[in-house]
């Protein structure tokens, strides 16, 4: 059997097929429900072990009836008597109604005027009260120690406080559940706190009483009503020890024993058992009391908590014991808890934890006065653990019906023994136990075997045999026997009970029920397996059941149960998956036509019944299976699948407005789908969506149909068809179908604009695209539909249209981030590209922050930091570049881009943080083989800052004589870190062995010619000036100094021919240039030199002097002139010009003014506008041939130190600088521009040697490449590069001119304004 006959079973039994529903009331159906009584109408299986004593003369005369020949004349005549007793049934029902109505309305009245006037009188009372309390606390006051009237007069203040306690409690208990009602329904949002009794004012006067006066005669009251208020607000511990304080101190109170028992209670409920039990025996030792039986059950009731049901039993005995003797005595009700005795009695007889004490927290405490304490012995605990650790099984559990012989052995024969059997049986048979209750059963006919119950005991036996399965059903049968024996016709029973006519019926009856009870009980343990998933089991019994209900319906076929045992006996069949014989016993029910109230679950069983077998054939492969509707014509169906359309048609026959009326259709439908009757599948299925719209089979239908428009790529005809269904309501209430089909409808639209995109026609694909986001701006495809539509018209080249498309993508469906960001670096561009740099930078920042994972999102924060640059708004542009470094830290243009924040920190005038970027990037980047370049540019452009600082202090000498110090010291700070990152530059271009003519080189010459220049400046400050009042001695000086000068002239000339080995012609000819300069600087200083004191005093002396110091002179200015004019003529022949060539011409002009001309330049260009090749056009050796280097000689250090902190020379280029000086443009105090004092020149100088200095180390993987990004905007993947303005190039080949204006320090940029500029 498999899960499909269970859901059918389950089916059926839901539809109202079990026997509990539609069973009549002559028949047994399961056994009786926990603690009933079966009347003597209800089936004879369902009474309760004690049958009532009750009788129905109906139920009777319906046994005799039952028993005649059922004839139909008799048969017509029951169906009119039991419409009679229906009709009656009715009227006396309708009259107890308006009886009962009419009664209550009176009592509702009543109870009306009863509240008003209570009202009334408790108003009053209270208003007395609260005088009378007035008046008592007044007494109490004036009279506090009074021995004779304080004391009653505080007993009955306390009382009156109490009374008002407890209303004003009443009324806010009132309140409280008003309040209450009003949380539950929400109305309040806070429960209510719950209502205390304040009793505080009468616990105090107690308390007065019995401490002021120890000796009033009502004190036990006192303390009784103090333990008795603690126990009304609460506090446990305190009303017990209230009430032990009663009994302890007053031995002979009236109060005595209730307040033992209330002592116990308190025990009790704190599950403080042994303490319990000791309180509850002394109040044992009153028998007289009224509280004697509670005490005894209270007794006996914490026995069986402790597991004690030896003690147990002898008390509950002793209280129904005492009971019984009390009624007989007073002839009235013994005892309230009689009833609650017999009944733990029989629980007592049914525990199985006899002999297993529940161990207490301490042995202490648990020693009670009646017998039965050894259970508790210790050495019994601990052998019973012992027995637990070595493992020794248990003794063997004892029967509830042993136990109760045991019982009833130690007790005595008692009057009520077989009401205790009775009961409990009654608990056994509720517990199902069956193999319990037999013993008992049979124990209960043998205590009294003519008792009118007997027979439904009997009948109760047999079923709970029945129950235990295949080993006792055979005894269930002889029980059956033996049921007929003794209490058939002619029996001692009968005899016994001939003034009981209904249970002689009864027995009468049990004869038939017999044979029903049999076919119903089989019938409900198939469905019991069933619900169990016993699926084989469940089988195997209904086979039975429907044998047995074929038997009856042969046997008694007038029978009035008839037509529902048909209807079992087909259940049955289907249970026992005999599919076909099942289904012609539905059919059969189907086409009765004298009853129809099967008719309709008949007719939907049949067609189950006949589905279960197409399912079972298909199975086993007696039935192929159904095809997948694929075949292009149709094919033959089955005889079995026509038999089940043509039961699902005769369904819709019959009951046409039947709730599986649609399912039937679908049946059909999708049959025929599979054979490939398409049109007859259309037919049905359509027939089901337009009937029934709202049947969940509609939804298949309607995708059905759906999918054969998309079979056919009808896009057309499946939005029409989609539209179709949503505007119908079809699937209304199913949200996923909804989304479905308003997707389908959208995808259409989509795949119609893709008909058209592809034939490109682009502009009915842009119509199409925004119609379909016209019609539903929601459905999934509306963002890609948009930016198809852009691209639509990209294709029209109607780009300011497709702008505004790609605006909505990212605006409208930010979600689709693909699209989005898409849309937003294409808008972002295009903005560029117009030269509306403040869009651009807004979409591209968008871009970066909003959309983490765009595959782009480096090139856009690229192209904004471009952007940026571009509209001069640098401090963000340069923080743009450094974050693209940080968050694409691995690309191959991170270093490119940092150095490239750093120039624009330079462009911001904020040299610190161009300065820390730079020092960054040598840190970060400077180890990288391919960065060294970069390096040796960063090193060259820091000298280059310093220097336009230098020049520009220098430039500014102070008037003052005492800022002179200053002054100096900070052109000696200033100086020496143009020579620090000089030197940089120096070392890293040579440890690197960049090759002359290199770019580097470029950067290495111009350090090395800066380097020169210091030197040069100092040699440029000596000059012939001698003293001394000896002619010869100082002439003798003279000639010495002139040596001197030579000498170190000679040294410094080499030094600058150097220069040549760069191969950087701009340098060669400043180098060139100084090496005519230093003997023009020699000839001049001659000319210049003063005459000393001793040739000063002689005017032929004076002449001679001056004669021989131009004499002198002259060899060195014909040097120089030499100098000069090899450069020039070898400048015109390059045809090059600049400064240093004009400085040159310049200098010849004065030695030889007619020979060197000074020509009108007809274009002035700078190094900077000419972007000079990097390497000479002559080679090394001509430019050494023509220019010969003078010997290498290292100069002493007394020949280089300068006297005095004169003024030094500027280069040419300090003619700019003074006349910038002149027009007041000389500030040196920017933000960064202050030249720091010598100490910070040295700290500034050692944190840059301990800085990271590059080397050559190995590139990572990865980063093998040296390929540089382009300086305008990247364009996103698969884009075209954006036109439009760019950055200022870098001249890296071309190195600034010596003497460059330097350029004016910027005003400072705050930190502040940098973060505004963040934000």
């Amino acid at each position: 059997m498999n899960l499909r006959l269970l859901s059918m079973l389950g089916l059926l039994t839901v539809a109202g097929v079990a026997p509990s529903q539609d069973a009549p009331a002559s028949s047994e159906s399961a056994a009786p429900s926990q603690g009933e009584t079966a009347t003597e109408d209800a089936p004879s299986a369902s009474e309760a072990p004690a049958g009532s004593s009750e009788e129905s003369p109906d139920a009777a005369a319906s046994a005799d009836a039952a028993q005649e020949s059922r004839d139909p004349e008799h048969v017509a005549f029951e169906e009119t008597m039991a419409r009679f007793r229906a009709v009656a049934e009715a009227y006396n029902q309708e009259v107890t109604d308006v009886i009962k109505r009419r009664r209550n309305a009176r009592l509702e009245r009543l109870n009306i005027d009863f509240e008003e006037k209570m009202a009334a009188i408790e108003a009053r009372m209270g208003i007395r009260r609260q005088q009378a309390i007035e008046a008592f606390e007044r007494f109490v006051k004036r009279y506090p120690n009074d021995a004779v009237y304080t004391p009653p007069a505080m007993f009955r203040l306390a009382e009156l406080h109490y009374e008002e306690a407890k209303q004003a409690n009443l009324i806010a208990e009132e309140r409280y559940e008003e309040q209450m009602e009003l949380f539950n329904d929400g109305k309040l949002s806070e429960e209510p706190p719950a209502t205390q009794m304040d009793l505080s004012r009468s616990i105090e006067l107690y308390e007065t009483i019995l401490k002021r006066f120890p000796g009033y005669e009502r004190n036990d009251a006192v303390q009784y009503l103090w333990a008795y208020c603690q126990a009304e607000i609460g506090e446990i511990e305190r009303e017990r020890d209230g009430f032990l304080a009663l009994v302890r101190n007053y031995p002979d109170s009236q109060f005595r024993t209730e307040a033992w028992l209330r002592v116990g209670e308190n025990y009790f409920d704190e599950d403080m058992l042994c303490e319990a039990l000791d309180a509850y025996s002394k109040v044992l030792s009153d028998t007289e009391s009224s509280l004697y039986d509670k005490a005894l059950y209270k007794v006996a009731w914490t026995h069986y908590k402790l597991d004690r049901f030896e003690d147990a039993v002898g008390r509950f005995f002793q209280l129904v014991d005492f009971a019984e003797e009390r009624a007989k005595k007073t002839g009235q009700r013994g005892s309230d808890v009689r009833t609650e005795a017999i009944q733990y009695l029989a629980i007592s007889a049914t525990e199985d934890r006899w002999g297993r004490p529940r161990v207490p927290e301490t042995l202490e405490g648990c020693r009670e006065v009646t017998a039965g304490d050894e259970s508790w012995d210790e050495q019994e605990i601990l052998a019973q653990e012992e027995r637990e650790a070595r493992g020794i099984p248990e003794p063997p559990k004892v029967q509830p019906h042993e136990r109760l012989g045991m019982m009833f052995e130690k007790a005595g024969e008692k009057p009520y023994r077989r009401e205790i059997y009775n009961e409990v049986a009654n608990v056994i048979y509720d517990m199902q136990a069956f193999n319990l209750y037999i013993p008992l059963a049979r124990k209960l006919i043998e205590i009294e075997p003519m008792h009118p119950d007997n027979p439904q005991i009997t009948w109760n036996l047999i079923l709970a045999l029945d129950q235990l399965g295949e080993d006792t059903r055979t005894e269930a049968a002889l029980e059956r026997e033996k049921l007929n024996a003794a209490y058939g016709p002619g029996s001692p029973w009968q005899e016994a009970n001939e003034n009981r006519p209904s249970k002689i019926r009864q027995a009468m009856r049990f004869a038939q029920d017999a044979l029903s009870s049999s076919a119903l009980f089989r019938f409900a343990l198939a469905q019991k397996y069933v619900e169990e998933g016993k699926l084989a089991l469940a089988a195997e019994e209904a086979r039975i059941a429907a044998g047995y209900f074929e038997t009856y319906i042969k046997r008694y076929p007038y029978d009035a149960d008839i037509y529902e045992y048909k209807f079992y006996r087909a259940v049955c069949l289907q249970t026992a998956a005999q599919w076909l014989a099942a289904a012609d016993a539905f059919e059969a029910i189907r086409d009765d036509n004298s009853r129809t109230d099967r008719r309709e679950r008949s007719a939907y069983a049949a067609f189950l019944m006949l589905q279960a077998e197409v399912d079972s054939q298909t199975e086993s492969g007696g039935l192929p299976p159904q095809p997948d509707g694929s075949a292009p014509e149709a094919q033959e169906i089955p005889v079995l699948l026509k038999r089940m359309i043509n039961a699902s048609m005769r369904y819709i026959e019959l009951i046409p407005d039947a709730p599986d009326t649609p399912r039937f259709y679908y049946n059909a439908a999708v049959i025929y789908s599979n054979y490939s009757h398409r049109e007859k599948a259309d037919k049905w299925y359509r027939k089901l969506i337009a009937q029934f719209p709202e049947h969940e089979g509609a939804l298949d239908a309607a995708r059905w149909v759906l999918n054969s428009y998309i079979n056919q790529s009808d896009w057309p005809g499946v939005e029409a068809w989609a539209r179709k269904m949503l505007k119908d309501g079809v699937g209304k209430d199913d949200e996923e179908f909804q989304k479905q089909f308003a997707d389908m409808a959208a995808r259409s639209v989509y795949e119609q604009a893709l008909v058209h995109f592809e034939k490109r026609d682009f502009q009915k694909a842009h119509d199409e695209f925004l119609r379909l986001i016209a019609e539903d701006p929601k459905n999934k495809f509306a963002a890609q539909a948009l930016f198809s539509a852009a691209s639509c018209m990209d294709s029209l080249q109607r780009f300011q249209s497709a702008g505004k498309l790609y605006e909505r993508v990212f605006n409208e469906y930010p979600e689709d981030k693909a699209l989005a960001s898409q849309s937003l670096f294409k808008v972002a561009s295009a903005a560029y590209e117009s030269f509306e740099f403040d869009r651009a930078i807004d979409f591209y920042m968008r871009l970066v922050n909003d959309y983490k994972d765009f595959a782009d999102r480096a090139d856009a924060l690229y192209n904004a930091a471009v952007a940026l640059e571009a509209t001069e708004q640098y401090p963000k542009a340069a923080k743009a570049f450094q974050r693209y470094t940080k968050e694409f830290k691995n690309r191959e243009d991170a270093p490119e881009v940092y150095y490239r924040s750093a120039l624009v920190w330079e462009k911001a005038n904020n040299f610190k943080r161009m300065k820390s970027s730079f020092d960054e990037f040598v840190r970060r980047f400077g180890k990288k083989k391919k960065n060294i370049p970069t390096v040796i540019k960063i090193y060259s452009k820091l000298s280059d800052v310093y220097w336009d600082r230098f020049t520009k202090i220098r430039a500014n000498k102070p008037k003052r004589r005492s800022a002179r110090r200053a002054w100096s010291k900070q052109v000696k700070a200033a100086r020496k870190l143009v020579d620090v990152y000089a030197d940089k530059t120096l070392k890293t271009y040579q440890k690197n062995g960049f090759q002359p003519g290199s770019v580097e080189s470029a950067y290495a010459a111009k350090s090395q010619f800066r380097k020169l220049e210091a030197e040069y400046e100092s040699y440029a400050k000596m000059d012939f000036s001698v003293k001394g009042r000896n002619e010869e001695k100082v002439a003798k000086a003279l000639q010495k100094r002139i040596k001197e000068k030579k000498k170190w002239g000679d040294e410094l000339e080499a030094k600058y021919l150097e220069l040549l080995s760069y191969s950087q012609f701009d340098w060669s000819v400043a180098g060139l240039y100084r090496s005519g300069s230093i003997w023009e600087d020699f000839s001049n200083k001659l000319y210049d030199a003063p005459v000393p004191r001793p040739f000063a005093k002689d005017e032929m002396l004076m002449d001679a002097w001056k004669e021989s110091l131009t004499e002198a002179a002259a060899p060195f200015e014909q040097r120089a002139v030499k100098k000069y004019g090899d450069l020039v003529t070898a400048a015109r022949d390059r045809k090059f010009r600049n400064d240093w060539t004009r400085k040159a011409l310049q200098s010849l002009n004065k030695f030889a003014r007619e020979e060197w001309p000074i020509e009108k330049e007809a274009l002035s260009l700078s190094v900077r506008e000419l972007r000079p090749t990097a390497t000479l056009d002559m080679p090394l050796a001509m430019w050494q041939e023509k220019f010969p280097q003078a010997p290498q000689q290292e100069p002493t250090s007394e020949e280089k130190t300068t006297e005095g902190e004169g003024e030094t020379k500027a280069e040419p280029a300090a003619d700019q600088d003074k006349e910038k000086a002149a027009s007041g443009d000389n500030d040196t105090s920017s933000e960064n521009g202050t030249i720091p004092s010598p100490e910070q020149v040295d700290q500034d100088a050692q944190q840059s040697d301990q800085a990271n200095e590059p080397g050559e180390d190995k590139d990572e993987p990865g980063e093998d490449k040296d390929d540089s990004e382009e300086s305008s905007p990247k364009p996103a993947s698969g884009s075209s590069e954006p036109s439009g303005a760019g950055t200022e190039a870098v001249e890296v080949g071309q190195p600034e001119p010596v003497d460059e204006t330097p350029t004016p320090a910027a005003e400072e940029t705050s930190d502040a304004d940098e973060e505004d500029e963040d934000k």
